[in-house]
């Protein structure tokens, strides 16, 4: 971890309901650690393929799990309603921008953009 401010995160991020919540909670958490700047990279479909063999109630949950903490996020203030998302059609990716989330967009996204709120210290 290299960034030199602190990290801020809603109440709800401190706990968790069920082990794909804590999953989903620290797939974000690492998205921002990873990046020094405030543009935040969430690979999408590298964590949905973790959950790819298991029941689409599974596959279902984990898909509305990652909605919430982003709509969190949002309403923490915590990142910015911009959303770049990086679709993947006919071997060419096509980026579409947007300023809220939904559940259509975590399906059929490669990569998910997202912008924190950094605070001056």
């Amino acid at each position: 971890m290299k960034n030199y401010y602190p990290f801020h995160f809603p109440p709800s991020f401190f706990v968790y309901t069920s082990t794909i919540n804590f999953q989903v909670k620290l797939s974000i958490i690492r998205s921002f650690c990873q990046e020094s700047s405030s543009k935040k990279t969430y690979l999408i479909q590298s964590f949905l393929n973790q959950s790819k063999k298991r029941s689409n109630s599974i596959q279902a949950q984990v898909k509305q799990d990652i909605l919430e903490q982003f709509n969190d996020l949002l309403k923490y203030k915590i990142i910015q309603p911009k959303f770049k998302f990086s679709m993947n059609s006919n071997d060419n990716n096509s980026f579409v921008t947007k300023e809220d989330i939904q559940l259509k967009d975590i399906q059929t996204a490669n990569l998910i953009y997202f912008y924190e709120i950094i605070y001056p210290i």
